[in-house]
């Protein structure tokens, strides 16, 4: 099985520590499967999701889209889903 861009994005199901999105220039990122983001190590001490500088360099908009349909919260006292533009 060849593994393609989508497919690997689309194979994600369960990330440990965070999930940093940052400094592409697609313009849609196909999360659908991914549904929990544990947040045992966070990004910069404080983020399990960080989505940051994704544009174009023509100017034109980048990522527009994120497909993060399955994506389910649990926010504790230990761990927060927190997210940056």
């Amino acid at each position: 099985m060849e593994l393609t861009f989508e497919s690997f994005w689309t194979s994600i199901r369960e990330v440990t520590g965070y999930v940093l999105v940052a400094l592409n220039q697609f313009d849609y990122l196909p999360l659908e499967n991914l549904r929990i983001i544990r947040g045992t190590k966070l990004y910069e001490g404080r983020y399990s999701l960080a989505i940051f500088l994704n544009y174009r360099r023509d100017g034109y908009y980048g990522l527009r889209q994120l497909g993060l349909r399955n994506l389910t919260g649990q926010n504790d006292e230990s761990t927060s889903l927190s997210l940056v533009l």
